[in-house]
């Protein structure tokens, strides 16, 4: 490394952003990242540490980044381990494990399988993945067979799954967020992908199993169009809710005082109302305290929200539930810290409408077109099954989701023995596996 400029081709050297030297050729280049990346992962080595990123970018012909060698120690940065096969193995005779950035990455050449390396030359051998299934992201790891489907239905898939209703957390009895959205029975799928079981995505459910009928019927599933069974929908299937919380400050009602300081802000006074009533209780289906029982339905425009009352003059003032045209029931009711501002949390029912949208787990989405009586539908004559819901089989070809006919198979497959299917092994299947 030295300290001018004015050679050519030199490289810069910049660590956490802050140029540290330069560098006269690639080749040196090369030696020094090889070497940082040796000391790296060497455990005896306290110098390095083992979160360092060692990023090569080499000048080309075309636009590109900006050709030098750049370190990052820092804090706060995402990293991924990988198969260091540079490096010595350790003494279990195992690869050695190197933690890498998002930035040096995309510099670095890492194989997805063994079968790879034999086709890359021995200097280009560098890196190999713990696992295939580590190239994809935790929602796309979800993904049953994605090898099978058209590439653009996993991307849909990884941004409607973030979008599904299931069991965000186990406080939800606690929480006063300003919209959160519960499903009321989630269940584990039938088949499971090695990401989903790494991560035990069981104690934090998404969606649900229902007997699919892959068919033309009625007509109302055309055009990503589906039926469903009413019968199914009578007993819960989709029910879900949804929790809106309303913060209500008494304070804000009051009267405030400012200064001449334009840059001062409002100070309020105590505040002049507190809930409940000053006399005998009315009958506007509230309690004591102004505030209507925990369990209470709520009509728009017909029931009383809450009620309050001035200090001095006792007029008491009351306040309806404007909720549109959504039925809700009280949840819990809390105070924050004061006697003047509380919080409601409303629990909106809502249960599959004619409208909403569903999702296969590879972005085969649909519209809920119609409620059939369970008479209607169509059964099977050997085990008297009813579907819950209907399928058009015209939108296979178009969208060419393999994958979720594969799934098909295997969800059957694990139905009838009662075995799941977990640990399918991406970018390896076969037919024989399902019996």
């Amino acid at each position: 490394m030295f300290g001018v400029a004015e050679q050519q081709n030199a490289l810069p050297v910049l660590l956490d952003g802050r140029l540290i030297g330069w560098l006269s050729t690639l080749d040196e280049a090369k030696r020094l990242a090889l070497e940082l990346r040796n000391s790296k992962v060497d455990s005896n080595c306290k110098n390095i540490p083992h979160t360092m990123e060692i990023a090569l970018v080499p000048s080309t012909d075309v636009g590109s980044q900006y050709p030098g060698l750049y370190l990052f120690a820092g804090g706060s940065r995402l990293l991924r381990p990988v198969k260091n096969l540079q490096c010595p193995k350790d003494s279990t005779g195992k690869d050695v494990i190197e933690w890498i950035g998002t930035f040096e990455q995309v510099y670095l050449n890492i194989s997805v399988k063994e079968e790879e390396l034999s086709e890359r030359s021995l200097i280009d051998r560098s890196h190999i993945e713990i696992a295939p299934e580590n190239i994809f992201s935790f929602v796309a790891g979800l993904i049953p067979y994605p090898d099978f489907n058209q590439s653009p239905r996993n991307m849909y898939q990884c941004q409607m799954a973030k979008q599904t209703m299931g069991h965000s957390c186990y406080t939800w009895r606690n929480r006063s967020d300003a919209k959160a959205y519960r499903l009321f029975t989630p269940q584990s799928p039938l088949v499971r992908t090695k990401m989903y079981v790494k991560y035990d995505v069981d104690h934090y459910p998404l969606g649900f199993n229902a007997i699919v009928a892959v068919m033309s019927y009625t007509g109302y599933d055309m055009e990503d169009a589906m039926v469903i069974n009413k019968a199914s929908y009578d007993r819960g299937l989709a029910g879900a809710c949804i929790y809106k919380s309303e913060v209500i400050d008494l304070s804000s009602l009051s009267k405030s005082t400012s200064s001449n300081n334009p840059f001062q802000k409002k100070r309020l006074i105590t505040s002049e109302y507190y809930f409940g009533f000053a006399g005998e209780k009315p009958d506007k289906g509230l309690d004591l305290d102004g505030f209507p029982p925990v369990g209470a339905r709520l009509e728009p425009g017909v029931s009383w929200l809450y009620a309050y009352t001035h200090g001095e003059t006792l007029q008491t003032n009351f306040v309806k539930y404007e909720g549109g045209e959504q039925i809700a029931y009280v949840d819990s009711v809390s105070l924050n810290g004061s006697w003047s501002c509380a919080t409601i949390t409303l629990r909106l029912p809502r249960q599959p409408d004619i409208g909403d949208k569903y999702s296969s787990r590879h972005g085969q989405k649909g519209i809920n077109s119609l409620l059939i009586q369970c008479e209607e539908m169509p059964w099977s004559t050997t085990h008297g099954l009813i579907p819950d819901l209907i399928f058009n089989p015209h939108g296979f070809p178009t969208r060419m989701t393999m994958g979720m006919m594969i799934e098909f198979l295997a969800g059957k497959s694990a139905a009838l023995t009662g075995e799941n299917n977990d640990i399918i092994i991406i970018f390896i299947c076969s037919f024989s596996d399902f019996k």
